[in-house]
């Protein structure tokens, strides 16, 4: 994340912190893979263990802390820490006490604060900071904190662009690379390698997230990763990525076949991406989530290929690879301008046929803009 990006998130969310009248902020991360609201204020993936981002209201910049928790002898991350994030004061903890003087070092010992990652903390800490600091007010506020992170900045929404065509190089390289006999794991290295070559953030504990997984029936669906599996003709090769710049993620997902489909096939999948264009069409402010998801049931069943989809349609994306808001029956989220979503469509016939298209979208005045649209994945690979 460039630092220009970084002291916009910071003044975001000072106004935020205003709005909610809040004396403290807290992020909470566990792992990796749940750690874009602290990323967004850090610039910093944590891996080590649990870690807190402690941010006082109208105070200095310079006045905040990341506190990575530790596991062993694994301080040196401490010091990787240091280098990639823009935080002032980069610690690591083993021991809750010293999160409580961090407390009293920014005068959090009382007030109003809002903590993200609130159902996300051990029950163990929570009890811990209500014991120790009895006059203050600790407040869930995960979901406004995620419905202002929903609506990506202009430099966010270049950030995903550049992903966006990083995901496309992934596609191109697969249509030019795929051939009768080559191994999936020889086809995903060299994928892999144009987007390094493409400016895809390449870093310690993060990496692309590319699956590439071939063949002709439905282990298309339950097998995660490239084997040593040799591409056959008559195989469906399915690729999926999201890769990252400047730590923001897009995501692409096709599946492309090695010679002439049979015309079932064919039939099938032209279902699939027609169900996903219909999904695309209702994109729009003003929106619900759950509309959407209502929406594209409502396709397959059209379709009839409702008994053979997979019901996850999507979700927002950013900093990690899914984010809120979720195409979900429960998911009340009102579209508007900037939010930036992936629409994904999967289908799988038992012992017969599997595929998938996804695609990341961007929420724009008018409608949307489909960021990773060239075409829909028919095309054949030689």
């Amino acid at each position: 994340m460039q630092k220009n990006l970084f002291m916009e998130n910071i003044a975001r969310t000072d106004r935020f912190m205003s709005e909610n009248n809040l004396d403290g902020l807290v992020l909470y991360a566990l792992d990796p893979f749940r750690s874009g609201n602290l990323r967004y204020l850090s610039n910093h993936l944590p891996y080590a263990g649990c870690s807190f981002l402690i941010i006082p209201a109208r105070a200095s910049r310079e006045d905040y802390s990341l506190l990575l928790g530790v596991l062993g002898d694994q301080y040196r991350y401490v010091a990787f820490a240091k280098e990639e994030s823009w935080v002032p004061y980069v610690k690591g903890w083993r021991l809750l006490g010293q999160i409580r003087n961090v407390f009293k070092e920014y005068s959090l010992n009382s007030g109003r604060i809002g903590v993200v990652g609130f159902k996300d903390m051990p029950r163990l800490f929570l009890q811990f900071f209500k014991e120790e600091f009895p006059q203050s007010f600790f407040v869930d506020i995960t979901n406004p904190f995620e419905q202002m992170r929903m609506v990506k900045s202009t430099k966010e929404i270049g950030f995903t662009r550049r992903a966006s065509e990083i995901a496309w190089t992934a596609v191109d390289t697969l249509k030019k690379e795929a051939k009768v006999g080559l191994r999936e794991n020889e086809l995903a290295a060299e994928i892999g390698r144009a987007v390094r070559q493409s400016g895809a953030e390449i870093r310690n504990r993060e990496h692309t997230l590319l699956r590439i997984v071939s063949g002709q029936k439905t282990d298309l669906a339950v097998r995660p990763l490239a084997s040593v599996r040799e591409i056959q003709l008559g195989d469906n090769i399915l690729i999926q990525i999201c890769p990252a710049w400047n730590g923001y993620r897009a995501e692409i997902a096709r599946t492309v076949r090695v010679g002439e489909p049979p015309e079932e096939r064919a039939k099938f999948f032209e279902k699939i991406y027609k169900c996903q264009r219909r999904i695309l069409s209702g994109i729009k402010p003003g929106v619900k989530a759950r509309e959407l998801h209502k929406m594209a049931q409502a396709t397959a069943k059209e379709l009839r290929i409702a008994d053979f989809v997979c019901y996850d349609f999507g979700h927002g994306i950013g900093l990690s690879v899914s984010e809120p808001p979720f195409l979900d029956k429960r998911d009340e989220t009102i579209l508007v301008p900037g939010m930036i979503l992936v629409i994904r469509v999967g289908g799988f016939i038992p012992k017969e046929e599997g595929g998938l298209i996804s695609d990341t979208i961007l929420v724009t005045e008018t409608g949307n803009e489909v960021l990773t649209a060239k075409d829909h994945g028919t095309s054949l690979a030689e």
